[in-house]
């Protein structure tokens, strides 16, 4: 159906895009005001390595969100406040991917998933892009740190949530070995 998940402090008969996602608001959410992401029935592999991962990513993503939302709702936020909140997102999800990929590519060998070669080359290619952010900015320069910088951070990220995690990763679910 979809993703899901909750955005506690908009209308409950509202939904609500953030960027590519579409978030179903409740209102009987006890943190309400949170505005945060939160991992859903709907993101879940079912095997509890993969999943307290998938977490983690939801984590560094509303870290992120709560970094820069003062940057990408007002104009002219210091390139020094944006380069830090790239920054420290970036390193986090650099040393989330080493880890995360290590882990689910073992858990794959060992499930003799049948598509753990394509899955490998899909991690590749989140690994390449993220590296071109971050060679774009900071080692490169080549595109100023500013409010455009964490869009394009963020639409990143809800790319890899959105046709990673909940498209890729959820073919998975039948091969993978629950570990409880």
């Amino acid at each position: 159906m979809g993703v899901r998940g909750v955005l506690a402090s908009q209308p409950s008969a509202s939904a609500i895009i953030f960027p590519e996602i579409f978030w179903k608001c409740d209102p009987s959410d006890e943190e309400a005001g949170s505005d945060m992401l939160r991992f859903t029935e709907d993101m879940r592999i079912g095997h509890l390595v993969i999943d307290a991962d998938h977490q983690r990513l939801i984590e560094i993503i509303n870290q992120f969100a709560e970094a820069s939302t003062v940057h990408t709702l007002f104009e002219g936020a210091a390139p020094s406040d944006c380069a830090t909140v790239m920054h420290q997102t970036l390193k986090s999800l650099i040393a989330y991917t080493k880890e995360h990929f290590a882990k689910e590519e073992k858990i794959q060998r060992e499930c003799m998933y049948q598509y753990h070669a394509m899955h490998v080359q899909e991690h590749h290619a989140l690994v390449v892009q993220l590296e071109e952010i971050a060679r774009t900015y900071f080692v490169r320069k080549s595109k100023p740190l500013n409010r455009k910088a964490l869009e394009e951070l963020r639409e990143f990220m809800n790319f890899w949530l959105v046709n990673h995690v909940m498209k890729f990763d959820s073919n998975m679910r039948e091969w993978v070995c629950p570990k409880e």
